[in-house]
């Protein structure tokens, strides 16, 4: 019994060791309004940030990969001629750190 409670705590050791675990983070902000929405921000600690923007159906309006370089990015996007509503801005990554995050339609 002994050993066999050994061997299983030993396979889940390895188990831990062997398959990765990785962290992910998100930053989400929500904004009503109508027009060109703008997104700049500054991220580290990943190689790639996604910014992600839905409508208030859940829709996707917009949806772009921004890659850095040696850890630190740059997020400028632009999507033009929304609607008026309510929308979701999501910026993701493996490890991100977001800053100076400004959003807003113009």
């Amino acid at each position: 019994m002994k050993s066999r409670v050994l061997a299983m705590l030993f396979l889940c050791f390895a188990l831990f060791i062997v398959v990765p675990l990785s962290a992910s983070a998100a930053t989400s902000v929500q904004v009503t309004g109508q027009g060109q929405l703008t997104v700049t921000a500054n991220f580290t600690g990943a190689s790639y940030a996604e910014v992600y923007v839905s409508n208030q159906n859940g829709q996707a309006v917009y949806n772009k990969i921004f890659t850095s370089v040696g850890g630190n990015g740059t997020i400028n996007a632009s999507i033009p001629n929304l609607p008026y509503g309510t929308y979701k801005i999501i910026i993701g990554g493996q490890a991100i750190s977001v800053s100076n995050l400004q959003y807003g339609f113009q």
